[in-house]
């Protein structure tokens, strides 16, 4: 891969590369072979998370490779991708919480306690899930 191609740490805010593209090439990176279906369902979830959590799906994007980063996924479970989907899930209604940085650091935290990924998602889905 030449350094032209090399896939970029972080998107800036003058970034002109699709934030779900970015997530769908780090996967690649790693050697998971994204379908186009699989494609269509982060493009989705990118957007589901910039409407919930009113933030710019750079900014999304940018988060979770960096929650990624500091939960060290050792297998393969915890991706960017999957912190995405996951964590809009968890909280369905917009202006719940402040953002998506903050849903992804109480996510961290319980992770950090002990909790494991589903006792932390269930936690977090008691706490920001509609009362409806």
């Amino acid at each position: 891969m030449t350094q032209s191609q090399a896939q970029p740490g972080w998107l800036d805010a003058t970034s002109d590369i699709d934030p779900a593209g970015w997530l769908i090439s780090r996967e690649a990176s790693r050697g998971k072979t994204v379908k186009a279906e699989e494609a269509d369902i982060i493009k989705a979830s990118i957007a589901n998370a910039a409407k919930i959590f009113k933030e710019d799906p750079r900014m999304i994007a940018n988060r979770a490779v960096q929650l990624e980063v500091m939960l060290d996924p050792t297998d393969d479970r915890e991706t960017a991708v999957w912190l995405v989907e996951v964590l809009a899930d968890v909280v369905r209604e917009p202006g719940r919480v402040e953002g998506f940085g903050a849903i992804g650091q109480q996510y961290f935290n319980l992770r950090k306690a002990g909790l494991n990924e589903r006792d932390a998602l269930d936690d977090l889905s008691r706490r920001y899930r509609s009362r409806g």
